[in-house]
């Protein structure tokens, strides 16, 4: 399977995609495989990246979260708010991360 992720900011002032990180999960979400853990990106940022699904009937899991650098209001997330790197960040929380559900067809 093929997911492509954008991130980008419109901000000016310097600020950029400071982190883009990416997992997936084939059992639920009991455990994460990553797929992208980059930084310093600039203003934007697309990832196409290919991944397996699991069997016919079960679901994968795709998590993004993107942390923005380098603005006038610091480390902010995609609805502009500060992050909390000590709980939704390191948590994969909502706010940062964004999640999609792909049901793999019988």
């Amino acid at each position: 399977m093929q997911v492509i992720v954008r991130a980008s900011t419109d901000a000016g002032a310097s600020e950029q995609v400071g982190f883009l990180h990416i997992e997936y999960s084939v059992d639920d979400g009991k455990t994460w495989t990553q797929l992208c853990f980059d930084q310093n990106l600039g203003g934007a940022a697309v990832r196409t990246l290919r991944m397996p699904t699991g069997a016919a009937g079960t679901r994968t899991i795709v998590r993004a979260r993107a942390a923005y650098r380098g603005g006038v209001a610091g480390d902010v997330d995609y609805r502009g708010g500060a992050i909390e790197w000590q709980t939704t960040w390191e948590t994969w929380g909502e706010p940062p991360t964004r999640k999609a559900v792909i049901e793999v067809g019988r």
